[in-house]
């Protein structure tokens, strides 16, 4: 979902991944509705291709940063709920 060059996303592997790849999380919000986290990405030149990229399983990911963007943002995610 795109708002005023912003990517919405409650998918924590995507959002994972996009860190990975350099995409910039603006915020992390709650779901009033669901109660998920809702990842907050700006827009870049990349960020669709990288989207696109995640979902038919074409993307290449450094593992260590992988497992290190999920370390951070599973902290993130504990700090703020």
């Amino acid at each position: 979902m795109k708002k005023e060059n912003k990517f919405f996303t409650s998918e924590f592997y995507l959002a994972i991944t996009l860190l990975s790849l350099g995409e910039q999380l603006v915020e992390i919000k709650k779901d009033d509705n669901s109660g998920k986290a809702v990842f907050i990405f700006k827009v870049s030149g990349s960020l669709g291709k990288n989207v696109e990229g995640f979902r038919n399983g074409e993307l290449r990911v450094e593992p260590r940063k992988l497992f290190l963007e999920l370390r951070s943002l599973k902290s993130r995610l504990y700090n703020n709920y």
